[in-house]
């Protein structure tokens, strides 16, 4: 199974019959519990024959972990056209490609926030607090699976489910760091493209060495993601010349960063807070070292404030690590949850918050090449942290989503929730909207190719000589908006009103691809 390749897996962002079908139809299957080989450590040595037993993972992990998650087996697959539908779901935002062991650090985490707010429901709990925010962390969050698989989960657990129970919701941030700066970029990119604009609403992305965060106040994050650099020695499916490359002395020196990344992250994390350490790697020196060290370290004689979180699901449990061991469907990896004690006195938030329901405030920010104004969607919570990170860390890549554009000359802001960055590329003109059903988009984008529409003018509700750019508003499953530049006006033939017969023909400038999966469905 190793030197197999990786079979595709993914995790469906947008529920739809029409995805399903497809999905199957290409040779997709859920993924079952047998798909993975998972390995709980003992954290502390036992006798060899229970070792060697299969532990049970916590039932609400695993429930988590399959959520929503599909994989293709390599016999099953048909090549024809399985690349252009993958690239046309992904960018659409409907799915999320993600090796299956990836998946596990944010199921962890979920699952056990989902816990915490059960509790809070009961009222047996001081930690989840309806009015105090929830912030999140992911200390290296590049390439951004992981980031936006958090988005996802919370973009229904923390917005929708809240929305349609009319309850009150908490305000939460989640920050993605990366060091890399044209990784962060990238990172920026992608969650924009594929995850909900809600949750973008209390996104932060910073630019920075994941150590440097030991410059922001201790206990300022509820839940951190500490996934590491590492050797990668679980990753020879995927990277096979590791196989060759590897040695006991590129594990050695990786373990002081991941130890140094592993206690800034520990110091960052709230009293009662959960951190998930992971590595694509396998060895212990990288893995079951690095947590154990760390947490000797940080522990005092008196108080063992930071412990393994138990991942079994029952009382009895011991505190585990999990190991993931190479498997048909997926490569190796290692995760560890790590909890930090409740303090007895309770805590107080070091960063002055917003008690406030989940509201968002808008936040405009000028273009100078063309005068016009972006507005960028930004909770409150986000905002006062954004604050607080940029004087210590410097100013953000990121914060908040841009859901407005202005241009110099319109009256009234134009609401635009896909593309804004785009849009603003455009140096002159003005911004007209157009309301399409899902069966007069299919008819004007009949007239053209995939990533250009001809739209008749009739359709539009304010159009003048000197627009420029446009958006679409479709009126799908949710509304969807896309931004397009015209291109030129053409009069057709066969038609008696002059107003009648015009058409603009209109080219989509982001997420092109989507007008075929919406057409298509």
């Amino acid at each position: 199974a190793i030197m197999k390749p990786l079979p595709i897996t993914l995790r469906v962002l947008k529920n739809s019959k029409r995805l399903e079908d497809e999905l199957r139809g290409f040779g997709f299957r859920p993924v079952k519990e047998s798909d993975v080989s998972f390995q709980l450590c003992p954290e502390e040595d036992g006798d060899a024959t229970q070792q060697q037993q299969r532990k049970p993972i916590d039932p609400l992990i695993m429930k988590e972990f399959m959520s929503n998650t599909w994989i293709i087996d390599q016999a099953a697959r048909k090549e024809s056209q399985l690349g252009v539908f993958l690239s046309e779901a992904r960018i659409s935002g409907e799915i999320l490609q993600q090796e299956l062991n990836s998946m596990m650090p944010v199921s962890i985490l979920v699952s056990i926030l989902k816990k915490k707010m059960a509790k809070e429901q009961n009222c047996d709990s001081s930690f989840m607090s309806s009015t105090r925010p929830i912030r999140f962390l992911d200390l290296c969050a590049a390439p951004g699976s992981k980031t936006c698989q958090l988005i996802t989960a919370l973009d229904t657990i923390l917005v929708e489910d809240r929305d349609q129970e009319q309850k009150r919701c908490n305000d939460f941030v989640i920050v993605a760091n990366e060091l890399n700066p044209s990784r962060a970029i990238q990172l920026r990119q992608r969650c924009f493209q594929q995850c909900g604009s809600r949750s973008l609403s209390h996104f932060l992305i910073t630019n920075a060495d994941g150590r440097d965060f030991e410059n922001v106040e201790e206990g300022s994050f509820d839940f951190i993601i500490c996934d590491v650099p590492c050797s990668g020695d679980g990753t020879i499916r995927r990277s096979p010349d590791l196989l060759h490359k590897w040695s006991t002395k590129n594990a050695e020196k990786n373990k002081p960063v991941q130890q140094g990344l592993l206690k800034v992250a520990l110091k960052r994390l709230r009293p009662g807070g959960i951190c998930v350490y992971s590595t694509c790697s396998l060895n212990p020196i990288e893995n079951d070292e690095v947590v154990e060290e760390t947490l000797n370290e940080l522990n005092t004689i008196s108080t063992n404030e930071y412990s393994l979180f138990n991942l079994e699901g029952s009382s009895e449990g011991s505190c585990d690590s999990l190991r993931i061991l190479p498997a048909a469907s997926h490569g190796g990896f290692f995760v560890a949850a790590i909890h930090r004690k409740e303090s007895e006195t309770g805590d107080k938030a070091n960063i002055e918050v917003n008690h406030d329901e989940c509201s968002v405030e808008l936040v405009w920010k000028n273009n100078q090449s063309n005068k016009a104004s972006v507005a960028y969607a930004t909770s409150p919570c986000t905002s006062n942290l954004s604050a607080h990170i940029s004087e210590r860390l410097g100013p953000p890549i990121s914060c908040g989503v841009p859901v407005m554009y202005k241009a110099k000359d319109e009256n009234s802001p134009v609401i635009l929730q896909e593309g804004c960055a785009a849009l603003n590329a455009l140096h002159d003109g003005l911004v007209s909207v157009v309301q399409l059903s899902k069966l007069q988009l299919g008819e004007c984008a009949g007239h053209v190719d995939g990533r250009t529409l001809c739209i008749p003018k009739k359709l539009f509700t304010h159009i003048n000589k000197k627009t420029t750019a446009l958006i679409i508003r479709v009126n799908a499953d949710d509304v969807i908006l896309l931004p397009a530049k015209m291109i030129h006006t053409q009069k057709l033939d066969g038609t008696k009103n002059i107003d009648d017969g015009v058409s603009y023909e209109v080219e989509i400038i982001a997420r092109p691809q989507i007008l075929k999966r919406l057409i298509c469905g």
